[in-house]
């Protein structure tokens, strides 16, 4: 390896383990003067990019961030990834590349398109391969972990399963984010890092908490090697060149709406209909009882979180504008009634699971009669923290 090569930093994990959080915590912490972030989303919508962005953490003169999306970089989009990456190599414009894969992604594929992407002219190496790991869906959905080891001793099948890309991404890190620890009682955790020491044994684990990570550990210096793509794993009789997310049942789809989510429906569709083969939800929506803000929707496993990020144009006060700035504004606002306001929200899981989910949305929005009402300042009861 020459020491001219861009070192390449994965990261990988399940959705909604927080590779999107992480990545913006290195980026405030720079550690090293240029960085070129790729990400990569199965959908076409690219809420993790707009949150990139919106926390102004590039540099425009020294920093670039590619978008990978519309499909996984260890399927359908594996050749747009390396095509990335060669660009990034080309030119020494760059010290370091982040990239933060889909929650679908097989991480040994990546690794190879990495080594497939280094030219002689543009060289590059896989620098460290980091796993995210959510310690709040291990407490949840698997026993602190344990019960994930007891499913894929017991799949005899060789069948691809949720559980299988799991313990891949497990036992293809050189090093382990143990994430969300704060949502997990202290004395469940050794639990959990037990249960991770069950399908891996060298990779060194870190917890995190709210997101917070220091740069040396998921940068810091290169743990990969290229002994790692050859060690036995769980589904080794099942490895392909390409992995696409179907084999593991997964798929996704855009919710799309204008009209106001009622916030007690919404929230009792999420109490009732958000079941584990929904693993990952994200977006931008509005609440009838909160409609001037953009509210991102964040919803990993049964855990939802929304927050306010923006506020519609259309709440805009246009008393102390120009008449040429009310005309700009107004030319955005498409709609009548809601102006800009909308819904576009990912809902990646399962197929029945997620159309359960997604008809559950459809039924909490406000009806006819309700957005009558809201139009003339009727409260709504709203249960959201």
């Amino acid at each position: 390896m020459s020491d001219a090569s861009l070192p390449v930093t994965v990261l990988t994990g399940f959705l909604g383990a927080g590779k999107t959080t992480v990545v913006q915590q290195l980026l405030r912490q720079r550690p090293v003067a240029r960085i070129a972030v790729i990400i990569n989303d199965m959908s076409a919508q690219d809420v993790d990019v707009e949150l990139v962005e919106s926390g102004h953490l590039l540099r425009d003169e020294a920093d670039a961030l590619v978008n990978v999306q519309g499909g996984s970089v260890s399927g359908e989009r594996r050749m747009a990834l390396v095509a990335a990456l060669r660009e990034l190599a080309a030119g020494n414009a760059y010290d370091h590349v982040l990239l933060e894969t889909s929650g679908s992604a097989e991480p040994l594929v990546v690794a190879r398109a990495v080594q497939e992407a280094s030219t002689p002219d543009a060289p590059l190496h896989l620098h460290n391969l980091i796993t995210l790991v959510d310690a709040y869906t291990f407490m949840k959905e698997y026993g602190l972990g344990e019960d994930l080891f007891k499913q894929i001793i017991a799949n005899e099948e060789g069948r691809w399963t949720v559980e299988t890309l799991l313990v891949r991404q497990i036992q293809a890190a050189n090093r382990l984010l143990l994430t969300k620890t704060d949502l997990v009682q202290d004395e469940a955790l050794p639990i959990v890092e037990r249960a991770l020491r069950l399908i891996t044994e060298a990779a060194p684990v870190h917890r995190v908490a709210r997101g917070q990570v220091n740069a040396a550990q998921v940068i810091g210096e290169q743990g990969f090697t290229e002994a790692q793509l050859e060690r036995p794993m769980a589904g080794a009789e099942l490895a392909q060149l390409e992995v696409d997310p179907e084999a593991f049942g997964l798929g996704s789809a855009v919710f799309t709406e204008q009209r106001p989510f009622h916030p007690q429906r919404l929230y009792d569709a999420v109490q009732q209909h958000l079941t584990r083969g929904v693993y990952r939800s994200k977006g931008f929506i509005w609440l009838a009882s909160r409609a001037d803000e953009v509210l991102l929707w964040n919803q990993a496993g049964n855990y939802v979180n929304l927050r306010k990020t923006a506020y519609w144009k259309a709440a805009i006060d246009q008393t102390h504008l120009t008449q040429e700035e009310k005309d700009h504004l107004n030319a955005a606002l498409a709609h009548p009634t809601f102006g800009d306001r909308h819904h576009e929200l990912t809902v990646i899981g399962v197929d029945e699971a997620r159309e359960v989910f997604l008809d559950a949305l459809a039924d909490a929005l406000c009806t006819d009669a309700e957005v009558a009402a809201w139009a003339q300042g009727r409260a709504f009861k709203d249960p959201w923290p």
